[in-house]
């Protein structure tokens, strides 16, 4: 297990999403086992490493941040509502977003060798998906609106005389 967490910390390292560094909070790494997308009951276990932030959490101030649901987008485009819809998967997507030098001292780790802080928004951190919506809301809300808006009303008007989505040109 601790392999696991040495890889991880590894890629996270590379990635810039940890630097050594003199935190003023370290957090446990745990270890949580991965949903299996393989059905094969004999595939060896997946691991993801997460940071055990529950003590942080309790002394954060939570900021809150409206997250709009699927139908409020659906009814932005008005009528008539667009057939087919694309989804954004922001891949590890706290992990985009960059934290600040005098927050990444409350995010810190250790391994058997360093200690490091991180330079990301990690998952669990009780703020996170506010964050997360926060940051990307005006650019989301800016493609949904000028490129998926008009590319889902000319996709609505030739789905309208197509039976299946491989009649679509």
């Amino acid at each position: 297990m601790r392999e696991v967490i040495r890889e991880q910390l590894s890629d996270w390292e590379k990635g810039g999403i940890i630097e050594e560094g003199d935190p003023t909070w370290i957090h446990p790494i745990v270890l949580v086992q991965k949903k299996s997308l393989d059905h094969d009951p004999h595939a060896p276990p997946q691991y993801r490493a997460c940071l055990d932030l529950r003590a942080i959490n309790k002394v954060m101030v939570v900021e809150s941040y409206p997250m709009p649901t699927f139908n409020s987008i659906v009814e932005s485009f008005g009528d008539p509502s667009p057939a087919i819809f694309s989804v954004l998967d922001a891949v590890s997507g706290f992990l985009q977003l960059p934290v600040s030098t005098e927050s990444s001292k409350l995010l810190g780790i250790e391994s058997d060798s360093k200690t490091y802080v991180m330079r990301r928004v990690p998952f669990g951190l009780v703020t996170s998906p506010a964050i997360l919506v926060s940051k990307g809301s005006n650019m989301v809300v800016s493609l949904l609106h000028h490129f998926l808006g008009k590319y889902a009303a000319g996709v609505t008007q030739i789905t309208l005389n197509a039976d299946n989505w491989s009649q679509q040109e």
